[in-house]
């Protein structure tokens, strides 16, 4: 039997598969060896052996091919023939444009974003093994430039209490670990309401496109990441200052939850909002939780430093070539 086999020039496969570039900064390239294995010295019939790059999404059970890029390594004289094939060793280089709109590798619960490295050996129709033999590895590759989308902000009005939001400065992309800060400026204006807790939060809203709503289940999820809580203590007709101070987490591994990133596909739209809410309650006794304003972010994967650092390593001279490389204002 002959096996398909995928290994990195340099490095240990087992670790991570090398990708040289940064996503959406620069090109990338997956640079390695894909070779056959005899496993009893019989070799086998074979069409083709090609290899192939992908990106791929998936949500409740449904994918959607995002980018594919293939190679072809090795192939019969005749296409419409067999031939025997023992074991080979073929060197392979795939690349992903600088110019693309290609996500960060992502896992939620219900939705993953997989780039995927795959040899395939095209063979002759063997009883229980199909005319296909693959070998597969998963790629880490993270988004180094925001992918752009038309930001929305929503206010809403409340009785009896006037507010007003302020958030730090003029920024609308952030990345892991950065800092969000935000102040809010309360009068209660009637002692028919008060207000018994006031939050700042980054939610994260996903819509899936592909998915239709019903009595049991929406097609849209909302995630608290950061909240920040403070209980005011207002009176009637006089103003008063809140300041908030969160931190974008980070994903701990490849192997853990993603905070995912701002996106739009096939499937679903990804979205980032800093929330102010309050707890409201009325004359009645009852309560209830508003949320008074809104901002949409634009957010990345990645950290400041990461960003830095791919941007320090793309602008060095590498021989007498100077790579070009993208301004990126965040």
């Amino acid at each position: 039997m002959l096996d398909v086999k995928l290994k990195p020039h340099t490095g240990n496969i087992h670790r991570q598969f090398p990708v040289h570039g940064y996503l959406g900064l620069t090109r990338c390239e997956v640079v390695g060896v894909a070779y056959t294995k005899l496993s009893d010295g019989k070799p086998l019939k074979a069409k083709e052996l090609n290899v192939k790059l992908k990106c791929i999404e998936f949500a409740f059970g449904r994918n959607n091919i995002l980018y594919e890029s293939t190679q072809v390594l090795w192939s019969s004289n005749s296409p419409s023939k067999y031939t025997h094939l023992a074991e080979i060793q073929k060197d392979f280089k795939l690349k992903v444009p600088l110019n693309n709109t290609l996500p960060s590798s992502i896992n939620l619960q219900n939705y993953r974003i997989v780039w995927k490295l795959e040899a395939n050996l095209i063979h002759e129709n063997l009883t229980f093994v199909g005319n296909t033999k693959t070998s597969s590895v998963i790629l880490q590759l993270n988004r180094y430039s925001p992918l752009y989308k038309q930001l929305t902000t929503y206010s809403q009005r409340v009785d009896q209490l006037d507010y007003r939001t302020y958030f730090s400065g003029r920024q609308s992309t952030y990345k892991s670990s950065d800092n969000l800060f935000a102040s809010i400026n309360l009068t209660l204006l009637s002692n028919k309401i008060s207000v018994k807790k006031l939050a700042m939060s980054l939610d994260r809203r996903v819509q899936f496109k592909a998915q239709k709503s019903s009595l049991f289940r929406s097609n849209v999820q909302l995630t608290r990441i950061v909240e920040e809580v403070v209980t005011p203590q207002l009176q009637l007709q006089q103003p008063q200052s809140f300041n908030f101070k969160g931190v974008i987490p980070k994903s701990k591994s490849s192997l853990s939850w993603s905070i995912g990133e701002s996106l739009l596909t096939t499937l679903i739209d990804m979205q980032f909002f800093i929330t102010f809410t309050a707890l409201i309650k009325n004359s009645s006794g009852s309560t209830s939780s508003i949320a008074l304003d809104s901002k949409e972010i634009t957010l990345l994967s990645i950290t400041k430093e990461e960003l830095h650092y791919a941007l320090e390593t793309t602008s060095r001279p590498r021989s007498n070539h100077i790579s070009s490389v993208q301004t990126i204002a965040l």
